[in-house]
């Protein structure tokens, strides 16, 4: 059973959600993750992940299957990961709209809503807006190269 699903830009190695949030900034983010966090699994079984944009709704650009191995731990989690970078390089299509993703689990399914924007914190009068500024934690953004 899927006991809850959070959307997030980052995940800590113990599950735990780093940024949560529903708008995300490629350039400033590096990806958008969805942390599904399930009870006990007593059979083998599979969470998929469907990403979808608003233009195209009737058809997924990826899907991504999870398997999960039967366990007697009390919690157990799955990560769906949309790579922002890789998306910029793509330039097959618009992706600053409107997301979702379909997550599905022995029967149950469930739809996650989420925005991709360009970042612009410049206003038409030359000025950078000190609250756009001091949004962005540069200990956040993802200098890979």
């Amino acid at each position: 059973m899927i006991k809850s699903i959070v959307v997030c830009e980052d995940t800590t190695n113990s599950y735990e959600p780093i940024n949560a949030q529903r708008r995300f900034f490629p350039g400033v983010h590096g990806t958008v993750q969805i942390l599904v966090r399930l009870s006990k699994i007593e059979q083998d079984s599979n969470v998929t992940f469907q990403w979808y944009i608003s233009g195209e709704p009737e058809t997924p650009l990826a899907t991504y299957v999870v398997p999960m191995l039967r366990n007697s731990n009390a919690d157990r989690f799955a990560v769906g990961v949309l790579d922002l970078e890789a998306l910029l390089v793509l330039n097959s299509f618009d992706i600053y709209q409107k997301w979702f993703v379909i997550v599905s689990y022995e029967g149950e399914t469930y739809r996650e809503d989420f925005e991709l924007r360009k970042f612009n914190n410049y206003q038409s009068n030359g000025s950078y807006p000190a609250t756009k500024r001091n949004t962005v934690s540069a200990t956040r953004i993802n200098w890979r190269g």
